[in-house]
């Protein structure tokens, strides 16, 4: 399955919209009536042993999306595979229907046969 460009968690408290595809902007967050707030700058950042790994670090390339709506949540997943590092990193977003509120998290699992730090 193809990656979409853009991933769109908005609902009527909150605008998201998560660019998937270039891999390297955090996209929009907004209020429905005011100017975006927050709309450049990586999704996310992890250090490894002193090495920064983002969205956008050579190498990398994005496994799988995912997204599903339930119980007034709406919930992406990007997972991003670092070959060269031996590293996934997934980015998990989450936004509450009922608030104007964003959770944001990642989880990093080591795919190579180095333990890292």
């Amino acid at each position: 399955m193809p990656v979409p460009a853009e991933i769109d968690l908005s609902h009527a408290q909150l605008r998201v919209r998560v660019p998937v595809a270039t891999g390297d902007s955090a996209g929009c967050l907004r209020l429905p009536d005011d100017g975006a707030w927050a709309a450049s700058g990586p999704r996310f950042a992890v250090y490894v042993e002193d090495q920064r790994l983002d969205a956008s670090t050579p190498g990398a390339s994005i496994n799988e999306v995912a997204t599903e709506t339930h119980d007034g949540v709406r919930a992406a997943r990007v997972s991003h595979v670092y070959p060269q590092h031996g590293l996934a990193i997934t980015q998990h977003i989450v936004v509450y229907e009922d608030a104007a509120l964003l959770e944001s998290w990642q989880t990093i699992r080591n795919t190579g046969t180095t333990p890292r730090q």
